[in-house]
């Protein structure tokens, strides 16, 4: 083709920081195979053709930029790029990158697509020569897949609730950083509202233990003074305490700890912990003790008995957990009024509190409406109660039922809802209408009406709760009552051959609804089973969920990992031959629909492990799954890394198989060796932290043969021992893997870290562990490069 010997935008992006240059392109002076893989591209842009994407040579690798013409395209220009560059040849991660004016070539890019702000473009780059080459041949094919397509174009896009299913799962697995990214994918596809993204963003700077970009958010406060999800507001409460407070039980100061909220937080975090629901996290329940310590206002023998019902309700994984807890409550002035149950359930035990008529009530006039809606926040059980008398007949109804149902949704109770929509329901329509137009007040109806949903239904176990849903598939409830079942709901609350029963219904094309929301609901379920995992009679159920997620044809990785984690329950328990075949059956539909490439390859390794590590009785099976994620390997070669090879042959060595490397492995692993020479984690120290031993040793082994001078240790304390935190102290990389961590253990080796990576693999194996570790070694040469 014949190239113009001026282009704006082409000179100046093919200049001199970008060591392909326009004179070598127009003067064919460049290498001719490179220039013949460059015009097609060249010739989109010279004619105004999208997409665009173009080469940037730097020293150590070279980069590529894809942009197009609209959100539409660009969304679907992502997947293509998935399909055929992937995360096997690039880092490429299908996030769209932020262009610098500084750099002269983006900013060339800026100026002639856009500004800064609204120029989108994807940006993913390649260090060996062999990845090169295989990176321009993969955009060969998807330029000639683009110009023989139809004009017709479907709009690849994933629906919102698949998005917002993995970033739950995500969450549940605590992984801030990657529920953050299938968060910029939900707000591509149209998102679920800025106030509802806002509760995500925060939780997962939260679970990502980035304290510096909560407490700097610009809308920090405004999420204080709303009302949100039980999740958010324990995730923030854990963040405060795990990044600011718990260094100082580290030392065993409760003196310094207190007076250091007292002086710098409790101030600034109040609407964090006014009016709240309950919640049962260690780390959490410190910080709300914390908070009810610094309340020199409130009554001693309210403030002792809320302190109670928290410690009560807390769910500590830990002995010095448990210890500081008890330390906490010591501090607090004992009652002087025998306890008393206060209605219905036990949620909300207000010991000293022996209602309206009581001597306690008469330290405050409660006949001033204003002094009645200030001791809403500090016992909002009490104002429930003085509330439903007589004596407010002069005061508007609309102001009653506002504070009832703000009350009402502090308290989280049964009883207390009742009581709340017995006044709500006294408004006219036209009162109703001008207190729900305020977002706070619908949201505390909403939360009121969800629980005598659950009530009014009979719903107090999970079996309950899945026979609702089964016959009220469109229940606007169900999640909310899952929620709070997850915290609330006793070991007693599942049969486990009743549940699995209905869950298989779900599976059933009829129920497909009801089999959505129960996936919805996963973390829940799965959390509250962990909790109470105190025998092996779950069985049942972790295979009965791992049935219903193979049935859905909207897979994801993240469903791969969540079945994984459920296996390993399963695998925990005496395994029948006929449980073995079917789990590995459900298994087989999952690795086959969930996706291909370096991320599914760690995963899919990480779960033969699991069937490596447990007894096997029904060989022929496992064989089968072990030949479904080797054929999956074998498709294409050159997708998976020679380290997940060298895994998948030593498993499969493991279970009694032989599998060979392909010999173009051989090769790659050959230029990744000289890659590794460059990015060197000989004379490293680096601290791996799981609860599996027999991981970790893989992992060291693994490190030991390609940095024959790197020195790993490993730790599997379930607490904050010493010898952790000065691993994690000393440590030049430290690996946590979130395998059933307790909390005081991640956040005791977060604060050790101080400015030093902390690495969390995706998954739980040896595989994922290993993937993170290389992976942070060759970003680090090609910073340095570069």
């Amino acid at each position: 083709m014949k190239l113009p010997q001026q282009h704006a935008f082409l000179e100046r992006f093919f200049a001199a920081d970008n060591r392909i240059t326009w004179p070598e392109i127009i003067n064919r002076t460049l290498k001719p195979s490179t220039l013949e893989r460059l015009e097609p591209w060249l010739d989109d842009v010279i004619n105004q053709r999208f997409p665009v994407i173009l080469p940037r040579v730097y020293q150590g690798g070279m980069c590529w930029y894809a942009l197009t013409d609209s959100d539409t395209a660009r969304v679907e220009l992502g997947e293509l790029l998935t399909a055929h560059v992937g995360a096997s040849y690039t880092d490429f991660d299908k996030q769209p990158y932020e262009l610098s004016a500084q750099d002269p070539v983006e900013s060339a890019i800026i100026d002639t697509y856009g500004d800064a702000r609204t120029c989108k473009v994807y940006r993913f780059s390649a260090t060996s020569r062999e990845h090169i080459d295989a990176v321009f041949t993969a955009l060969g094919r998807l330029r000639c897949q683009l110009a023989q397509r139809p004009a017709l174009k479907q709009r690849l896009v994933r629906h919102r609730g698949r998005i917002l299913r993995d970033i739950n799962l995500a969450l549940y697995r605590r992984d801030g950083s990657q529920a953050m990214r299938y968060l910029t994918e939900l707000r591509r596809a149209g998102g679920i509202g800025d106030q509802n993204e806002l509760f995500l963003e925060l939780r997962s700077h939260a679970l990502a233990g980035e304290w510096q970009q909560i407490m700097e958010h610009p809308d920090l406060r405004i999420v204080l003074d709303l009302p949100r999800p039980r999740a958010l507001t324990e995730a923030l409460m854990e963040a405060v305490y795990g990044y600011q407070l718990l260094t100082f039980e580290v030392q065993d100061d409760l003196s310094a700890q207190r007076e250091f909220f007292q002086s710098t937080l409790a101030k600034r975090l109040q609407g964090l912990f006014l009016a709240n629901p309950r919640v049962t996290s260690a780390s959490a329940v410190k910080s709300s003790l914390l908070w009810l310590l610094s309340d020199t206002e409130a009554k001693p023998e309210s403030v002792r008995s809320r302190a109670e019902q928290l410690a009560k309700h807390s769910f500590c994984p830990s002995e010095g957990d448990r210890r500081w807890i008890e330390r906490l409550l010591a501090e607090f002035p004992e009652a002087q009024t025998p306890a008393r149950q206060t209605g219905g359930t036990d949620e909300y035990r207000a010991a000293p509190i022996a209602g309206p008529s009581s001597e306690l009530l008469t330290h405050v006039d409660y006949t001033d409406f204003d002094r009645l809606r200030l001791e809403a926040d500090d016992d909002p059980v009490t104002v429930l109660e003085v509330l439903g008398s007589s004596q407010w007949e002069g005061t508007p109804a609309i102001q009653l039922a506002a504070l009832a149902l703000k009350c009402a949704w502090a308290v989280s109770s049964s009883q207390s809802a009742h009581q709340a929509q017995q006044l709500f329901e006294r408004l006219d329509e036209d009162e109703r209408g001008k207190l729900l137009v305020k977002p706070a007040y619908a949201k505390y109806l909403g939360a009121v009406s969800a629980k005598l949903s659950s009530e009014a239904c009979g719903i107090v176990t999970w079996h309950d709760w899945l026979q609702q849903l089964l016959v009220q598939p469109d229940w606007n409830g169900a999640k909310d009552c899952a929620e709070d079942g997850a915290e609330d709901w006793p070991d007693t609350a599942l049969d486990s051959r009743l549940f699995s029963e209905l869950v298989i219904q779900c599976g059933d094309s009829a129920n497909e609804q009801a089999a959505q929301v129960v996936r919805e609901c996963l973390p829940c379920i799965a959390g509250w089973l962990f909790r109470h995992e105190s025998a092996t009679r779950w069985q049942p159920v972790w295979l009965a969920l791992i049935e219903l997620l193979s049935l859905d044809e909207q897979s994801s990785s993240e469903d791969m990992i969540f079945a994984t984690d459920l296996a390993r329950g399963y695998l925990q328990g005496t395994v029948t031959a006929e449980g073995y075949g079917d789990l590995i059956d459900y298994l087989c539909e999952l690795q086959t629909s969930s996706g291909s490439g370096t991320d599914s390859g760690d995963i899919w390794l990480d779960m033969l492990e699991l069937f490596v590590l447990h007894p096997c009785p029904q060989q022929q099976k496992r064989d089968v799954l072990f030949a479904s994620v080797y054929s999956a390997f074998c498709a294409n070669a050159s997708r998976y890394k020679a380290e997940q090879w060298g895994y998948l042959v030593l498993f499969a060595k493991e279970a009694g198989l032989s599998y060979t490397q392909p010999e173009s492995v051989f090769e790659d692993e050959q230029t990744e060796s000289t890659l590794q020479l460059t990015t060197t984690l000989n004379g490293k120290k680096i601290g791996l932290y799981t609860l599996t031993e027999s991981v970790a040793k893989r992992v060291k082994k693994q490190l030991e043969e390609i940095y024959p001078q790197v020195d790993v240790h490993i730790n599997s304390d379930k607490t904050s021992t010493k010898p952790l935190k000065a691993l994690a102290k000393e440590a030049d990389l430290f690996v946590f893997a979130w395998l059933s961590a307790a909390h005081q253990a991640y956040y005791a080796i977060k604060d050790a870290r101080g400015n030093k990576p902390l690495l969390q693999p995706r998954g739980k194996g040896s595989s994922s562990m290993l993937r993170c570790l290389l992976e942070y070694a060759q970003q680090s040469s090609e910073a340095i490069n570069a």
